[in-house]
């Protein structure tokens, strides 16, 4: 019987798809808020991440950028999922063709156009360094200590 699994991927994949759209039905038919629609839900979650079936979209792009943009589209796609399950339509395709198609064309899109920085025209684009939350406060850390250094250097020239 493993072999058998094994040696028929397009079986294996309809077993995802199959046990996918059970639990998008299962969380569309629970109340909303409930602790059962919320497990759903995480399972669903869970089971669209290890199934190695999410695309990547635009991959080759966005250098140095394209894995921090991957996974902010992919929280969006998941918070999107778990507040618009009722969207998903077994008659239209399987559960993974609905969150490959926001993916690539929704949530990929938004979250590049958020994180790159608009650069003005007449400057390179690869000059243009993008600052975590870290650096700006070393940054913001080392102008304290020269603004602090200039004042104490004032102070003694005054005396």
């Amino acid at each position: 019987m493993v072999l058998e699994r094994w040696s028929n991927p397009i079986h294996e994949m309809s077993k995802i798809d199959e046990r996918l759209e059970g639990l998008a039905s299962s969380a569309q038919s629970l109340p909303v808020g409930s602790q059962e629609r919320r497990i759903a839900l995480a399972a669903l979650i869970q089971m669209l991440q290890e199934s190695g079936r999410l695309i990547r979209p635009f991959k080759g792009r966005f250098q140095g950028f394209y894995e921090d943009i991957y996974i902010e589209a992919l929280q969006r796609l998941f918070l999107y999922l778990c507040e618009h399950i009722e969207g998903f339509n077994p008659q239209r395709g399987t559960v993974l063709d609905w969150a490959n198609f926001l993916l690539s064309k929704r949530f990929f899109i938004a979250a590049s156009r958020e994180y790159l920085p608009v650069v003005p025209s007449g400057i390179d684009p690869k000059s243009v360094v993008r600052l975590s939350v870290d650096d700006l406060d070393r940054h913001q850390q080392s102008d304290r200590y020269t603004q602090a250094t200039t004042i104490k250097g004032q102070e003694v020239r005054d005396l």
